[in-house]
């Protein structure tokens, strides 16, 4: 089973559909499953095409998609190869599908000798089908701000999920704190903190992708969640738009990241 981390926290079942998502599904017996979403925008077709291609080229190595399902998944479960998959399991979660962010994670099984699990979060901007950065939405006081409360909240709740699983007196003996210290430094030197979401006025920041897969079933979720409360007067233009503070077009608004530069070259 896979889940994805941040999901413990977040209420799913509310959405305002901005985007119509179409849901593309490929199974085959017990071992390849696999769900993906494809957004339609009548008034904007650009827009849900940019969002698509950049989904499709990042987990599922490919773009273009007719509307075949094989076709669709044909890097990552090829029918040549029946008796294997690179992917044995992928599925996804609308978080926020509203005007002003489009927010989804997928959480991913491979199976081979042993299984890996892992997640990716997506974050774009509904005016233009750009990804969005934590940083693109903050002024520069404001993302440090940001990092020390997602590694204080991090922090805090890995150590008393490893203090749990102490006093639970479970077979993990080999678990030094060492360990636990480092999955900290980690936390500590998150710079770009990928792992996030949107949902309404309050960001979701995963810690889990730092912890070994065996640890990771055992601490669960480890997901800081810090609400417009904290951060609304460190919002720049664009996190005011995007948080609601103001009515501005999110369209002339662009991430000025590396992730905007990975987007152009693999869409156009």
């Amino acid at each position: 089973m896979v889940f994805i981390c941040c999901l413990a926290l977040i209420d799913v079942k509310a959405q305002d559909g901005y985007f119509k998502i179409d849901t593309v599904k490929l199974k085959r017996e017990l071992r390849i499953d696999i769900s993906f979403p494809i957004l339609r925008l009548l008034k904007d077709t650009t827009t849900s095409r940019k969002i698509n291609e950049y989904l499709q080229f990042n987990e599922l190595h490919k773009t273009g998609y007719k509307g075949e399902s094989n076709d669709l998944f044909s890097e990552v479960a090829p029918i040549a190869d029946s008796n294997s998959a690179d992917y044995m399991f992928i599925n996804f979660s609308i978080i926020s599908n509203t005007a002003r962010v489009f927010s989804v994670p997928f959480g991913h099984t491979s199976c081979g000798a042993t299984c890996y699990y892992w997640s990716a979060y997506y974050n774009f901007n509904p005016g233009n089908g750009d990804t969005i950065l934590l940083s693109d939405l903050f002024t520069t006081e404001g993302y440090s701000l940001i990092k020390k409360a997602a590694s204080e909240q991090r922090t805090s709740l890995l150590y008393k999920a490893s203090n749990s699983i102490k006093y639970a007196e479970l077979a993990i003996d080999t678990i030094e704190l060492s360990y636990w210290d480092a999955v900290v430094a980690e936390y500590k030197r998150d710079d770009l903190i990928g792992d996030f979401l949107i949902k309404d006025t309050s960001i979701f920041v995963d810690g889990s992708g730092f912890i070994m897969k065996n640890e990771r079933v055992l601490v669960g979720s480890i997901s800081a969640r810090i609400d417009i409360s904290f951060f609304k007067n460190y919002l720049n233009d664009y996190g005011k738009a995007v948080f609601g503070v103001t009515d501005e077009p999110l369209g002339k608004y662009h991430s000025k990241g590396l992730s905007k530069l990975e987007h152009q070259n693999k869409v156009k």
